[in-house]
């Protein structure tokens, strides 16, 4: 569960977590009027803070994605398939809500032949046009990257789908309306439309995109609900853009200014600290503004079966806690993602509140849920677990 996860999980009925029912105080006696002892009204029932449950201990993550990493290495990456499988049912399986842990119902073979797929309708025909189009090499290179760009789209419903209808709390499991396709050319129009607008449409483009995945989820027959609008984000959002839009123009003037210092240094190991250390940095510092003031309004904006949602983190918390991701993966040489992993899970259940009868939350199945694979978020490399 990643923080872009979060931004899923506004939505997705799996983030309900509780540890407490509501109360009510009992009643007191108070002096009446005639000297004697009246009963006083029952004070208002009281919504508790509730909070998912993680059980999950590091060491067994860690064996277990070392050992999916080493069969992964042994059969040319094919298990790999079978090895995430595994990781989301121990994650799933170690996450509760009320006492009641989720169940993870995929399957290994579901997401390969997803991913076979994905090959045949995309890898393919992109291989088939390198070899026979003959293009400048860096134009190529574009053009690969602006398809992938705009598979996103399709790549992100599909896999929230997929999770979606694979995920189970007490024997219901969620569901996933739409269409992939609607999703994808609504998602393409709105990326034309940023790049026309020099990306000023961003936080509609968000709350667009984000209502249409919220509203179209449902656990059991519960359908979720989003209010999602721009309250607030255009401010933050020119904010950020202005924090990063200057950090990147101060660090571009600093080359330029003492170029010949910088033509003695190893182009290489600059443009490494450039592209790994001092932009991402400063990306994440400045976006991060408007990326928690977007994640708190989706989570505040939706409901699901008469449960209301909060998240308590600051710009500040999301921006460091994602800063740490960032060099734990790229300092353990992508070794260390299991425990980055876990700090996901955990870092959602800690700032995650719900409102509302959870204990008393009753399901019932959908019927007629369709299961579907989520094979190209996995060909793109969308997904870190």
């Amino acid at each position: 569960m990643s923080c872009r996860d979060l931004s899923r999980g506004a939505g997705h009925w799996l983030s309900a977590s509780s540890t407490e029912t509501a109360r009510i105080a009992p009643a007191a006696p108070v002096s009446g009027e005639a000297g004697g002892l009246a009963l006083a009204e029952p004070a208002p029932t009281v919504s508790a803070a509730h909070r998912l449950a993680v059980s999950a201990r590091f060491g067994e993550l860690y064996i277990l994605y070392m050992r999916n990493l080493l069969l992964a290495i042994a059969t040319l990456s094919f298990y790999r398939f079978w090895g995430r499988t595994l990781v989301r049912r121990y994650l799933w399986s170690h996450v509760s809500l009320a006492g009641d842990a989720f169940e993870y119902a995929g399957r290994g073979l579901e997401l390969f032949k997803g991913f076979l797929g994905a090959f045949v309708l995309v890898g393919l025909p992109m291989i088939a046009f390198a070899f026979l189009v003959e293009l400048d090499e860096t134009l190529l290179l574009l053009i690969v990257f602006m398809v992938f760009w705009l598979l996103r789209h399709f790549a992100k419903f599909g896999a929230h789908r997929y999770r979606m209808t694979r995920t189970h709390w007490r024997g219901i499991g969620g569901s996933v309306d739409g269409s992939v396709w609607a999703y994808a050319a609504l998602g393409i129009g709105l990326d034309l439309l940023m790049i026309l607008s020099l990306g000023w449409t961003k936080p509609w483009s968000d709350t667009v995109l984000l209502n249409y995945r919220i509203r179209r989820s449902w656990a059991g027959t519960a359908q979720a609900r989003s209010t999602l609008g721009l309250g607030g984000l255009y401010g933050r959002y020119a904010v950020s853009w202005v924090i990063v839009a200057v950090g990147v123009g101060f660090v571009m003037y600093l080359v330029a200014d003492n170029a010949e210092t910088v033509a003695s240094f190893d182009m290489l190991l600059l443009e490494t600290v450039l592209l790994y250390l001092v932009l991402p940095v400063i990306w994440t510092l400045g976006m991060g503004i408007y990326s928690i003031a977007l994640l708190r309004n989706a989570v505040r904006a939706t409901s699901l079966a008469g449960l209301g949602f909060r998240l308590d983190v600051t710009a500040w918390q999301l921006a460091r806690f994602r800063l740490a991701n960032y060099f734990i993966l790229i300092g353990t040489v992508g070794l260390g993602l299991s425990y980055i992993l876990l700090r996901q899970v955990r870092f959602a259940a800690r700032h995650l509140e719900i409102a509302g009868p959870v204990e008393a939350l009753v399901l019932e199945q959908r019927m007629n849920r369709r299961i579907r694979g989520e094979g190209l978020a996995q060909y793109l490399g969308m997904d870190n677990f």
